[in-house]
């Protein structure tokens, strides 16, 4: 197993995934991890170019999406501190399912990992959970830890 990809929303399940990676990553010292975040596009944008029928700046977006980005990454990079792991970071913004898919394919990754759930319960129950569709749409293994 060469690349693994990480997907991480910050929530417990994602930083409990993050843990089993770095597990992996100590039995496996030659693959290397790459830790993404993808932010949604904040509702608030959302609505105002859908009601104004305008262009949102892509820099307002991530102006919205950065302090949570930074805290998200920071949290989940702590996981992996004291270790001698090659790591990469990736944010992107927009539909989580869809870019993961994307790199995966692009990237060539050999396996994801990440958390069972990082939805809230409703919003998880009436969406489905990224990690579910995530498991039926990506060209590699998911492991998805609970």
């Amino acid at each position: 197993m060469d690349k693994i990809l990480l997907p991480t929303d910050g929530s417990k399940h994602s930083l409990k995934a993050a843990r089993y990676a770095r597990k992996l990553l100590e039995r496996s010292p030659l693959s290397s991890l790459t830790i993404l975040h993808v932010s949604d596009i904040p509702k608030e944008v959302l609505a105002h170019g859908y009601m104004l029928e305008v262009t949102i700046d892509p820099q307002v977006i991530k102006d919205l999406t950065e302090e949570k980005t930074d805290q998200v990454i920071n949290e989940t990079k702590a996981v992996f501190k004291d270790g001698n792991f090659r790591i990469d970071i990736l944010t992107q913004i927009g539909n989580p399912v869809q870019i993961i898919c994307e790199m995966v394919e692009k990237e060539g990754y050999d396996l994801i990992i990440m958390g069972s759930r990082g939805l809230g319960e409703i919003k998880g129950l009436l969406l489905g959970s990224v990690s579910d569709r995530i498991s039926h749409l990506a060209k590699c293994p998911v492991l998805i830890v609970k």
